[in-house]
């Protein structure tokens, strides 16, 4: 069987485009020196301040004629990350100003040989196909109800809503009246970052959780969290993930995302700090916070926010 090394790029990217690129390069040069023959750039490589995704976006032409330049020079396959598009793979503009968040893969001769653009899967519905909120809610809900937490311990729930007009603010109403420690918190912002620091501002607890809401988790998950932090005192702890899929397709996706090459964007800091995950290879939808990690400050809602077609 033919071996070929794959690096894993990480980067630490800010708001200077040209900055984070000759960073990259950098990094694409030391990964070519080492053997690699395929390099994989993380999200956002190029720039890491939302309020300039439209901006950059105008460059993406020159931006990959770069790519496509060190990829010819080193021999070097490139996976690039994710960079902000203003027009579709059909090379029509996106509508009303916004933009694609795309990944580009670049041959060791410079040809751009796939494009792949992010979506998001919300109140989507197309004949047959339908991708809701409403539909994972329930199960979400209930994984959460079956948390069997340590002697002594509370928790309330709460879930932020980016304003959904598909049933999924009915099935929260629900829930909230059927269950007290449930609690809808709306989410103007309609992006991960605002919904999280809203939550943070209405909760109560000493530690904060952050469950994700396509994900349903084992009955211990939150117990486990608590144990590892009464033994490692880390100030920020989580488990594996195991994607799954339903569909062929989507069990095609679960698989890769769990393989190493996906999966280590999260980097080897993500998992020291992250003892339940012994895995490297492991990402990570949930979170727990502790009371140090809490007083760090919350999540940049400028920096996340992911300004993709809707």
């Amino acid at each position: 069987m033919t071996q070929v090394l794959v690096a894993a790029i990480q980067l630490c990217s800010g708001p200077d485009l040209a900055a984070n690129l000759d960073a990259a390069e950098r990094q694409l040069r030391a990964a070519a020196a080492a053997g690699a023959r395929l390099a994989v750039l993380p999200e956002n490589f190029a720039v890491f301040d939302a309020a300039q995704y439209r901006q950059v976006a105008q460059q993406l032409p020159a931006i990959l004629a770069r790519l496509s330049a060190m990829a010819r020079a080193l021999d070097l396959w490139i996976v690039a990350g994710t960079l902000p598009a203003a027009d579709r793979p059909d090379g029509t503009p996106v509508p009303k100003g916004r933009v694609r968040t795309a990944c580009h893969v670049i041959s060791a001769t410079g040809d751009c040989v796939a494009r792949y653009d992010k979506i998001h899967l919300f109140g989507f519905k197309k004949g047959d196909e339908s991708y809701n909120e409403a539909a994972f809610i329930d199960a979400f809900c209930d994984s959460v109800l079956r948390q069997q937490l340590p002697e002594g311990w509370r928790m309330e729930v709460l879930i932020a809503d980016g304003e959904s007009d598909d049933g999924t603010r009915e099935r929260l109403s629900a829930w909230c009246a059927q269950d007290a420690r449930f609690h809808m918190i709306d989410n103007p912002g309609r992006i991960v970052s605002c919904g999280l620091n809203r939550c943070i501002e209405a909760s109560h607890g000493e530690f904060i959780v952050r469950l994700d809401v396509h994900t349903v988790y084992a009955p211990d998950y939150i117990s486990r969290c608590l144990a590892v932090w009464q033994e490692t005192g880390a100030d920020n702890v989580g488990g594996p993930w195991r994607a799954q899929g339903e569909s062929g397709p989507a069990a095609a996706v679960g698989s890769a995302r769990t393989q190493p090459v996906p999966a280590c964007q999260y980097s080897a800091q993500a998992w020291a700090a992250c003892p339940v995950a012994r895995n490297w290879a492991e990402s990570l939808p949930g979170e727990m916070a502790t009371p140090s990690t809490k007083r760090a400050g919350m999540p940049d809602e400028r920096a996340s926010m992911t300004m993709a077609e809707a």
